[in-house]
């Protein structure tokens, strides 16, 4: 091939969608990578749902607090999310840190969790 001509630029998102999301498979070996790559695009986001989804959410963590409650429920009624979710964990004890309640927390829900 002549150097002076052009090859058609490749792109990856021409590539079938299962080859797509092996690529996504691949890069959840490095969850930094994974979310940069979900930060790219809506494309990459919908790609990488699968890789995504089974590396966070296969195992939900909660404590007793309404917050980390209320996240787990969030999790657990989301519509492509909560497929993922295989195992949930609820503990008594905080872990690895304090969750603040905000001032603008719904009381009357926090305790009807």
């Amino acid at each position: 091939m002549n150097p002076t001509q052009s090859q058609p630029n490749f792109k990856i998102l021409d590539l079938p969608p299962e080859l797509l999301e092996n690529v996504f498979d691949q890069l959840a070996s490095s969850p930094d990578s994974l979310l940069a790559a979900r930060f790219a695009c809506r494309a990459f986001r919908d790609h990488s749902l699968v890789a995504f989804g089974t590396q966070f959410f296969t195992c939900l963590v909660a404590i007793l607090h309404p917050i980390s409650l209320i996240i787990l429920l969030e999790i657990a009624s989301h519509p492509n999310l909560s497929r993922f979710a295989m195992k949930i964990v609820i503990s008594g004890e905080r872990i690895g840190g304090i969750i603040e309640v905000s001032d603008e927390a719904d009381e009357g829900m926090l305790k009807d969790l």
